[in-house]
């Protein structure tokens, strides 16, 4: 079926290709139980064909048919952020820790829009700093991704001491567990709040 084909060449990295496809399924004036994820495929060629504006209204009708699904929530964040309308990204990205707070991976990117905002306000680095503790607290063994979420939040609110520290860990973590282009970023990080410079 369409959507299964348009699917398939997104898998194969041909956006163009599938647009066609989930364009013809989300027009279908049936609801089925693959419209939302119709709508959502739709949403991810647009925005990988550079298309991001004309992604945010697909993505927001599947949202009506699947306010619980973190998937959307996180691409109509990417959508509206990639469209410059970082306050409605962020927005976004509240109502998914609403309907999914158990999504690591929505609190992992709240902390990171947030802290990374040009004009970051101080009640924003304050929430984004409790958002990534929180991701942190959520994982059974430490995680040198989160950590680094967590060292970026901690930067922009100012904590550089704490953040460079935090960073250093994640750098470290990552050190051993083999991941050493991540912890050479990690470790870049943490130079930098020594320096008393938040990252953007």
């Amino acid at each position: 079926d369409q959507v299964a084909i348009g699917r398939v060449l997104l898998q194969l990295g041909r956006p163009a290709d599938a647009l066609p496809y989930l364009r013809a399924a989300v027009a279908s004036r049936y609801i089925t139980a693959e419209t939302a994820n119709a709508y959502e495929l739709y949403g991810t060629a647009l925005m990988e064909t550079g298309r991001a504006a004309e992604a945010v209204a697909p993505l927001k009708e599947g949202l009506k048919l699947k306010p619980g699904a973190a998937s959307l929530h996180l691409s109509l964040s990417a959508a509206l952020w990639a469209g410059g309308q970082q306050q409605d990204a962020i927005a976004a990205l509240r109502r998914a820790l609403a309907a999914v707070p158990d999504s690591l991976l929505v609190r992992e990117v709240l902390a990171m829009r947030l802290a990374t905002r040009p004009g970051c306000t101080s009640a924003e680095a304050r929430e984004a700093v409790a958002t990534a503790e929180r991701a942190c607290a959520m994982v059974a063994k430490p995680d040198a991704a989160l950590l680094d979420t967590l060292a970026i939040a901690q930067a922009s609110a100012g904590q550089f001491g704490v953040a460079a520290k935090t960073a250093g860990q994640a750098a470290d973590l990552a050190r051993a567990t083999g991941q050493a282009q991540a912890a050479e970023a990690f470790a870049g990080h943490a130079d930098l709040f020594r320096a008393g410079k938040p990252f953007h």
